[in-house]
């Protein structure tokens, strides 16, 4: 195995794991604010989409089996259930979307920050719909609207600009020695 497929390797373990950490920082509401997003976006804007998505099939795999890698430390089939597993399932299918931006469109440095944000209104969509059609009690969009996006449209919009600006920052870093 060559060096390059190696480093790719151990980043997208690496992102896996701080995907967990980043899910443990949370202020428990019915759907926990966590760093996830952030730690999504860091690993897509750096690693690109193939590895991104990658690195969140992984992070959900590793709850499924049983590690404590979600919020709250949860786990399992159970938690994946919850109020908040949409917006879980959501992170494989919001970086695939990033990737096919970025075969589709190219790679650019402003590109990142629009496929990122192209992403993050997935998130929010299959989110709200999982909570809306599993949660809700037939409250009607708005309501949901009000738990699932309104509290969180602001700081998941600073942690995008947050994960733009750190990969920026560590791109030459990490891309050293290649």
């Amino acid at each position: 195995m060559d060096r390059v497929r190696i480093r790719k390797m151990l980043y997208i373990a690496l992102f896996a794991a701080l995907m967990a950490v980043s899910a443990w920082i949370a202020v428990p509401t019915p759907i926990p604010f966590t760093l996830q997003t952030f730690t999504l976006f860091l690993a897509l804007m750096l690693l690109g989409g193939a590895s991104g998505t990658t690195m969140s099939v992984i992070y959900i795999a590793l709850g499924l089996v049983g590690l404590p890698v979600f919020a709250g430390f949860g786990s399992g089939a159970g938690y994946l259930l919850g109020a908040s597993g949409g917006f879980i399932f959501s992170f494989p299918i919001a970086a695939t979307l990033y990737l096919l931006l970025e075969f589709a469109f190219g790679k650019g440095k402003k590109r990142k920050l629009i496929y990122a944000a192209i992403s993050l209104v997935a998130i929010y969509v299959i989110g709200s719909l999982w909570f809306s059609l599993a949660y809700s009690d037939g409250k009607g969009l708005l309501a949901t609207l009000a738990v699932c996006v309104l509290p969180y449209f602001i700081p998941d919009a600073v942690k995008l600009l947050m994960a733009y600006y750190v990969s920026e920052r560590l791109n030459d870093f990490l891309n050293r020695g290649k």
